[in-house]
């Protein structure tokens, strides 16, 4: 057990790479055989990917903090980290580490049955293997930042290995200004979303350790299923509200549960404390009786659309480079060339889903987007071309649609600034006034500038409609709960979302936040560093103040703003509405306005 600052060296000679079998919100995990010093084994490669906002750069600085950090920990209940290894086929050098059989804590306890799901078998040494490794980073003032259940594996002697240190950080560090506080929202302690300087600490760590153990009692996301979606969540805590106490855990566990999930820090014990009392339970004083293990999403397979042929949509595509272009949450996007029948090609964008999501349930999803995009004709909704199959045997098929070069909306206009802003926010709610005049209306929820492109005529096009199936059939209920850290939508979303509550009104209100920043350039509440503390604000009636921006806004353009961005979703606009009140302003904008 030690602690050492030896330089992390370069890894070669590593082969039989698979595909993604696993990923988080910036990163791929594949598996891979190297030739190592003494012998050959099994390693995981922990791939970084630049999503969303963050440059080549960006990424490559948290790259390295997190190798200096995880570079010198040597620790049984701590994963090693052997090196990096740099594919010719990767943007970034990857993390290399040994590969874990057993895979996370949930998924070794899932592996063994409920027959075993108890405290004396397995279970306590196991956390008391995570207090142990979380001990020696807090004795060395190293904080880790995102302990959840997925970042524990099960080492091939079943000791308990805290891994991935992309959020830890050190205790004397001096806090950025330039980048927001993150965490996986489920595991994160109220106190993270008090202000913008809040920081992870010990008591944070401790906090999460408490959401842990519910998480491997109880076979449940923290909060489940009281609480659906991770935006609940962050309300919950504004409230001070922690997680409730699981109907099957004992009065042991829960005192030291509910001792973690203090609501204030400074009363938490310390992990010493919590070894201490774990040492105790280990005595045999405990009895705790588990309940069957409640699937942390519906488990039910989504049912796929049958109104279609695949094979008559079926294109012949062929990819263009050995990396994506992009990517997203759970899909990757690939420049790619369409052989057309005529012999003519042409540039088309490849939107795959990653191997590691590509369930039944996220394939039917994306079928759902496919049954969608064939349907709509509007020059502001991006088109469909068609499909291709995957070359791997029972991959579900990519989404094949023309390819824009100019990008994003936002990215669009950082490189033209001086573009008719007021036209390009006239033409994304002719998009979105289009769905909502379907029959039955399409909802998008999910309206987000990075999901607005700029096609060949410098005109927006509304894309991803991989989260419509629920408004399609008519469905009101949770929102898709996302708990890998993501926390991209959250400055554009409803308050009404934070409950499950989806409908028209909710991308009303989401175009209102992306027309402001279209004619501001920079996203809602600028002034607030955390996405999660705009959730909270939200609730709490804060809406964007116009003296934050320093653009002009025309006072019937602002008080558009602030009619769609009402609290009550009843009190907004519909879309017809708002482009009537566009083209009052731009009578010039008439003619295209449907």
């Amino acid at each position: 057990m030690a602690i050492d600052s030896h330089q992390t060296y370069l890894i070669t000679e590593v082969s039989e790479i698979s595909e993604s079998i696993s990923f988080g919100g910036s990163a791929d995990v594949h598996r891979a055989k190297w030739k190592g010093p003494q012998d050959e084994i099994m390693v995981a490669l922990k791939v970084l990917r630049a999503t969303g906002d963050a440059t080549i750069g960006r990424v490559l600085t948290k790259l390295r903090k997190e190798t200096a950090i995880w570079t010198g920990l040597h620790h049984r209940n701590i994963q090693p980290l052997l090196g990096l290894y740099w594919h010719s086929s990767y943007t970034l050098p990857s993390l290399v580490s040994p590969w874990c059989d057993n895979g996370d804590i949930n998924s070794y306890l899932k592996s063994k049955g409920k027959s075993v799901r108890n405290v004396d078998e397995l279970i306590q040494p196991l956390l008391q293997g995570v207090l142990e490794g979380l001990s020696f980073l807090h004795y060395h003032s190293i904080v880790h930042g995102d302990l959840k259940g997925a970042n524990i594996l099960v080492s091939d002697e079943g000791d308990a290995r805290i891994c991935d240190f992309g959020l830890a950080s050190m205790l004397y560090e001096i806090p950025s200004t330039a980048t927001s506080m993150r965490g996986t929202l489920r595991w994160m302690a109220p106190e993270l979303f008090k202000d913008d300087d809040a920081r992870h600490t010990t008591y944070s760590d401790v906090w999460a350790f408490g959401c842990v153990v519910i998480e491997v009692l109880s076979g449940n996301l923290p909060y489940y299923p009281d609480i659906k979606s991770d935006p609940g969540v962050i309300i919950a805590l504004s409230k001070n509200e922690p997680p409730k106490r699981p109907g099957a855990m004992s009065d042991e566990w829960w005192t030291i549960v509910s001792s973690c999930l203090d609501l204030n820090p400074a009363e938490r014990p310390s992990v010493k404390g919590l070894l201490d009392g774990m040492r105790v339970l280990a005595d045999g004083r405990v009895a705790a009786s588990i309940g069957p293990v409640i699937p942390t999403e519906d488990s039910t397979p989504e049912e796929a659309p049958t109104d279609f042929n695949l094979d008559a949509l079926a294109l012949t595509v062929r990819k263009v480079g050995n990396t994506p272009v992009h990517h997203g949450i759970a899909s990757d996007i690939w420049m790619g060339v369409w052989d057309m029948r005529n012999g003519r090609t042409m540039s088309v964008a490849l939107k795959f889903l990653r191997p590691a999501v590509a369930s039944p349930r996220a394939t039917n999803r994306l079928l759902t987007e496919l049954s969608v995009l064939r349907r709509l004709n509007h020059q502001n909704i991006l088109p469909f071309c068609g499909i291709s199959y995957a070359p791997d045997p029972g991959s579900p098929p990519c989404l094949v649609s023309p390819w824009m070069e100019h990008g994003n909306i936002i990215e669009h206009l950082r490189r033209f600034p001086d573009m008719d802003r007021v036209r390009l926010m006239h033409g994304v709610a002719c998009g979105l006034a289009y769905l909502h005049n379907q029959t039955p209306a399409i909802i998008h929820s999910s309206l987000l500038p990075s999901n607005i492109l700029i096609d060949n005529t410098y005109a927006p096009v509304i894309g991803s409609f991989n989260s419509v199936k629920q408004i399609l059939i008519g469905e009101s209920g949770a929102a898709y709960t996302n708990s890998n850290g993501a926390q991209a939508d959250l400055r554009w979303m409803a308050p009404e979302v934070s409950d499950g509550v989806f409908g028209a009104p909710a991308d009303v209100y989401a175009w209102s936040m992306v027309a402001l920043q279209i004619i501001s350039g920079v996203h809602p509440f600028p002034s607030v560093k955390q996405a999660g503390r705009v959730v909270i604000n939200v609730h709490q009636g804060i809406r964007p103040q116009r003296e934050e921006y320093r653009v002009t806004f025309g006072d019937n353009l602002w008080k558009l703003f602030e009619r769609c961005w009402a609290h009550e979703p009843e009190s907004r606009p519909n879309m017809n509405a708002v482009l009537a009140s566009i083209v009052e302003s731009r009578p010039d904008l008439a003619a295209v306005s449907l």
